[in-house]
């Protein structure tokens, strides 16, 4: 996948790296004195370096002319200044806000006419916009990783960095959705696992039958492009591309410490992954922006400054873990959210279970068995017959105990001992039955 959201760089002589979708390679200022491919003064690391330059260059100039030419160029004007003249150019444009930019988006540093990105420290987002987006992705994301077995907490941190949660749905490089597929990434995943997704997602949204109905109708037609962009469909098909790749590496997907050969393959391939995984068991110290290409350029915050394998993997890692950082500080609660319906929640304390009526804040205090069983859906795990409440005896419990409907008999007058409740005064308290659904 490509990296639409961060920082791309790269270090070289003479090289503008601005902070944004594309890093820049700029021609060699005029004092550097250029070297002669297998001339005397050539080495391996020269040779390095112009084969890192002659993958990138090319793409990254042109994205970078059409982005904004006029911060290119003007890069380009600082590179020939020394110290002195940097302060001075910068100073003249002061009046119009530039100073800031350029002070804010550039590193400029001497001798030899170079400037170099900002060392990437994976910044907090800020504040994130949360809508019904990010509330449909947050749901999907612990069903899709129970039915294919990834971590979800990889999920969280790869949906932020990626897309920065939903609010940057498309890149310059064409990448597209929560989950940034390129077009044929997304037709592999659709040809492998399209029809095992109808029926996990007809499975886990037993609610809403519209959304595998209209993705299984967009699967025969082969007209899938659209659904990159549906919360739910795109999710599920992340979290089968993160199993195929992590099945192709022969990792555990739930083990943290392989977060980042995971994101190392979601982002230029598995065979890259495994590639650089084996680069770092062994040392080595080869570039692997060098060694990957436009792939790397496009993703160059984590390959900048000739970087070998083991700190482009470290830089994955932190990535992850940052933005999982961002997810449980802002999207985490949106977990908690009570669900629509007279749904009745368990609480985790066995000891003293309390039940939370969707429909009100208040909580009214059952027994363990009562809790036990609804948090199970109506199985009594004690041994007893299933018991089932009502609708009648929800509305009571969002009422703190008041049986507003004067249908149970051992409470026509005033409250409920909802302790002593027992399976057949539940049952009997309404003709109209309804099913208790687990909580989070």
């Amino acid at each position: 996948m490509a990296e639409p959201n961060q920082p791309a760089q790269t270090e070289s002589p003479a090289t503008v790296a601005p902070v944004g979708p594309a890093a820049v390679t700029a021609a060699p200022a005029a004092t550097a004195a250029p070297t002669i491919d297998g001339g005397p003064d050539d080495t391996p690391e020269k040779k390095v370096q112009r084969d890192m330059d002659r993958a990138i260059k090319n793409q990254a100039n042109q994205d970078a002319l059409n982005a904004n030419p006029f911060m290119f160029f003007l890069a380009l004007i600082l590179a020939m200044f020394g110290k002195h003249g940097q302060d001075t150019v910068l100073s003249a444009f002061d009046n119009k806000g530039v100073n800031d930019f350029v002070r804010d988006n550039f590193h400029i540093e001497n001798p030899r006419a170079t400037v170099r990105a900002m060392a990437p420290n994976v910044p907090s987002l800020g504040k994130i916009e949360v809508g019904d987006r990010q509330q449909a992705v947050v749901g999907a994301i612990p069903k899709a990783a129970e039915v294919t077995g990834v971590d979800p907490k990889f999920m969280k941190g790869l949906w932020g960095f990626e897309s920065s949660f939903g609010n940057n749905l498309k890149s310059g490089s064409g990448c597209e959705g929560d989950w940034q597929f390129s077009e044929g990434t997304w037709q592999g995943v659709m040809k492998q696992h399209g029809k095992e997704m109808v029926a996990e997602i007809k499975k886990a949204y037993p609610e809403s039958p519209e959304i595998a109905e209209k993705f299984e109708a967009a699967l025969k037609a082969g007209k899938t492009h659209d659904f990159q962009y549906d919360p739910v469909v795109s999710t599920f098909a992340a979290a089968h591309l993160i199993k195929d790749n992590a099945q192709t590496l022969k990792i555990d997907p739930k083990d943290q410490d392989t977060w980042k050969y995971q994101y190392a393959a979601y982002n230029v391939g598995p065979g890259r992954a495994a590639m650089m995984r084996k680069e770092e068991a062994s040392g080595s110290t080869k570039d692997m922006g060098a060694a990957i290409g436009r792939d790397a350029a496009l993703n160059g915050s984590f390959y900048k400054n000739g970087a070998a394998a083991g700190t482009v993997l470290a830089r994955y890692q932190k990535a992850i873990e940052s933005r999982y950082d961002d997810y449980n500080a802002q999207l985490a609660k949106l977990e908690r959210a009570p669900t629509s319906g007279p749904t009745a929640l368990a609480s985790a304390d066995a000891t003293k279970p309390t039940i939370v009526a969707s429909a009100d804040t208040k909580t009214t205090g059952l027994t363990a068995t009562h809790a036990q069983t609804m948090a199970n859906g109506g199985v009594d795990q004690t041994g007893n017959p299933p018991t089932s409440l009502t609708e009648t005896h929800i509305q009571t419990l969002a009422n703190g105990g008041t049986d507003e409907s004067a249908k149970v008999a051992a409470a026509e007058t005033t409250k409920l001992d909802l302790a002593k409740l027992t399976p057949e005064q539940i049952a009997a308290a309404t003709p109209k039955p309804m099913t208790i659904g687990a909580g989070a």
